[in-house]
């Protein structure tokens, strides 16, 4: 008993302390998405960039100055992608 308690503790605490890109990346995963990410510093500052692809060859790559904007705007490209 005292175990599993401390597995739900664990797993409330994950998600408490999970940043809002990280629960979109899950969401990807699970609907089938691989994805990733790289950054990268130019002479205006850091750009993210996000690529995601399916295994029917569908593939979407976000570049933005933050990394949430990045997966904020894959979020809503492969959500309207056709499945």
């Amino acid at each position: 008993m005292i175990g599993l308690l401390r597995t739900r503790a664990r797993l409330l605490l994950a998600l408490l302390t999970m940043k809002y890109w990280e629960i979109i990346a899950d969401k990807l995963s699970e609907a089938g998405w691989a994805w990733g990410y790289c950054s990268a510093v130019t002479q205006h500052g850091w750009r993210w960039v996000v690529d995601a692809s399916c295994g029917d060859g569908r593939r979407y790559i976000v570049e933005a100055d933050e990394l949430l904007s990045a997966f904020l705007e894959l979020e809503r490209v492969t959500s309207k992608a056709p499945s």
